[in-house]
């Protein structure tokens, strides 16, 4: 981990996070899977939360300093449209 965090910290371009306060996964179905993972990660190594939303709904106090990761392995032959991580950002987008 201690080497994983020296290689990001010496990446150019990346963007000012010092207003983050959580981070926030999108995935449905075994898609959130990952975000499970990310976030018990995140408890024992990271400096901010990761919180993970398998619904339609973003929490609260997701907001403009909140960024989100949204994953999902939808296959459009096999998948289920209404769980295509799209919708789930958009709502994340509209929300106040």
């Amino acid at each position: 981990m201690a080497a994983a965090v020296e290689i990001a910290s010496a990446a150019d371009g990346l963007p000012d996070v010092s207003g983050v306060g959580s981070i926030l996964m999108v995935g449905m179905g075994g898609s959130g899977i990952s975000g499970d993972v990310m976030a018990l990660v995140a408890s024992e190594h990271g400096r901010v939360p990761v919180e993970v939303c398998k619904h339609y709904e973003p929490p609260a106090h997701v907001g403009p300093n909140t960024p989100v990761i949204a994953v999902s392995f939808f296959r459009r032959h096999r998948g289920d449209p209404e769980r295509h991580p799209g919708r789930a950002l958009r709502r994340c987008r509209s929300s106040p």
